[in-house]
């Protein structure tokens, strides 16, 4: 390599370096960042109570939530009435806080799109809480 080379080479060897702390430090600075924002799941169980009738196109959904989380958190749960490929009502959506080992018991009253209270069981009713 000639006297003339060195200096190109130099700053090649220079430029190849920089690139690579750089996309290092993008890579360092991505994880910690996904790290601190990260959510996590809060662990919960659900169960439906009841199915109460009211008329011929309102029922009374009565539902659970208990939490299995040791801090405390909020949750997001959505309770819908529906038979296979035929729905009932639209869902709804409710926002809960719970204590570590909490249980909370939701009371919601739903409009039917079809006129069959008498008919809906614990079994037509989606409730899910997040």
């Amino acid at each position: 390599m000639t006297n003339e080379q060195k200096p190109t080479f130099k700053i090649a060897v220079g430029a190849v370096v920089v690139a690579i702390v750089v996309a290092f430090g993008f890579l360092v600075v991505n994880l910690v960042s996904h790290a601190l924002n990260h959510t996590t799941v809060t662990p919960v169980s659900t169960s439906v109570i009841s199915v109460a009738p009211h008329g011929v196109s309102e029922v009374t959904v009565t539902a659970s939530v208990t939490s299995r989380s040791n801090i405390p958190a909020t949750v997001s749960c959505l309770v819908g009435i529906e038979r296979p490929a035929q729905p009932l009502a639209f869902p709804i959506r409710r926002t809960v806080s719970l204590q570590p080992g909490q249980t909370i018991t939701l009371v919601v009253s739903r409009q039917l799109i079809k006129p069959e209270a008498q008919h809906v069981t614990t079994t037509d009713v989606a409730f899910v809480c997040t």
